[in-house]
């Protein structure tokens, strides 16, 4: 049953990547990172859609690779603080499926768990968004990981 939500929350979230977006706030993005304990680096895809005056959905995949291989599909939404400088601000979490696969003959895991984070994003002269965003994943295999990413 884990099996069947991870995939199903996976094809939705590549769903969301190749569709056209329908506003000009709509912002697909890459990003990459580390998970630490275990060590892995990772490299993901999300997308930003508007909910409401400073709130955002943002559902994202990552791909963690290391001794123990990670992949997660987070559904994540967000609060943009007001600031008047060149920086956006923000703080959420979000429902997360995880699953590892570690090397050797010990068995694959899918768990679930809840991901809290804020993030940094400066302001370009263009439409990119570089952006850097530390995370707690809160389950069974509780998870620190540190992103930083591209948004366009």
């Amino acid at each position: 049953m884990k099996i069947k939500l991870f995939v199903l929350g996976l094809s939705l979230f590549i769903a969301f990547l190749f569709a056209s977006p329908a506003q000009a706030q709509v912002h697909p993005g890459i990003r990459a990172g580390a998970y630490f304990d275990p060590d892995a680096f990772f490299i993901g895809g999300d997308i930003l859609v508007p909910v409401a005056r400073h709130w955002w959905f943002n559902p994202n995949v990552e791909f963690g690779f290391g001794d123990v291989d990670i992949v997660t599909g987070n559904f994540d939404f967000h609060y943009d603080f007001d600031v008047s400088s060149n920086l956006y601000v923000w703080a959420g979490g979000g429902p997360a499926i995880l699953h590892f696969n570690p090397d050797g003959r010990a068995p694959s895991d899918t768990d679930f768990g809840v991901n809290l984070f804020m993030g940094i994003g400066f302001k370009t002269s263009g439409r990119v968004i570089p952006y850097i965003q530390p995370k707690v994943i809160l389950s069974d295999n509780s998870k620190f990981v540190l992103g930083f990413g591209v948004r366009f």
